[in-house]
């Protein structure tokens, strides 16, 4: 049993914390429960999902799963991630005209995950895709140069040095 100092006491492995009064009675001191209560927080009230280690989770990763969730909520996707702090799963489904869905399980309200199908090469690669940034646009040699001056006379502005060594600033 741990005593905290604050008039709460934990039970190891029962999951509860009773809270308590402390009595003084000449020199005898006792603790007198006063209300027991379920723990809220702690490693005891984890789910099996948040138990589960990172290296665990990671073979959800680009997988369709089905995710049953706390009050009978159920959620279907692609694993894009498992969040290693919440255990919060990132989940990507594929609307018409090549949109995207993302949505978050948070961690503490997964009951169970079911793998539905493995991701091939190609969704693997739709998925990495996802939040990575668009090519980046090509730029003639004048549109270079034009845009080099402006940030050139952008800093000289703002006494900002700067100096031109073989055509890079």
């Amino acid at each position: 049993m741990l005593a905290l100092p604050w008039g709460m006491r934990v039970e190891p492995g029962s999951g509860w914390t009773t809270l308590i009064h402390r009595r003084w009675k000449g020199s005898d001191t006792r603790d007198v429960p006063v209300r027991r209560a379920k723990a809220v927080l702690g490693v005891g009230n984890m789910n099996d999902w948040q138990r589960k280690s990172p290296l665990d989770w990671e073979t959800y990763v680009n997988k369709m799963v089905k995710v049953a969730a706390i009050e009978k909520h159920e959620y279907e996707g692609w694993v894009l991630t498992v969040d290693p702090v919440s255990a919060s799963i990132v989940l990507a489904t594929f609307l018409e005209n090549e949109k995207v869905s993302i949505s978050v399980v948070l961690g503490h309200a997964v009951q169970e995950v079911e793998i539905l199908k493995e991701g091939d090469d190609e969704m693997k690669q739709r998925l990495s895709c996802i939040f990575a940034p668009e090519e980046s646009k090509a730029y003639s040699p004048e549109e270079l140069e034009k845009r080099k001056n402006k940030l050139k006379t952008w800093l000289e502005t703002n006494h900002i040095p700067v100096t031109e060594q073989e055509r890079e600033l």
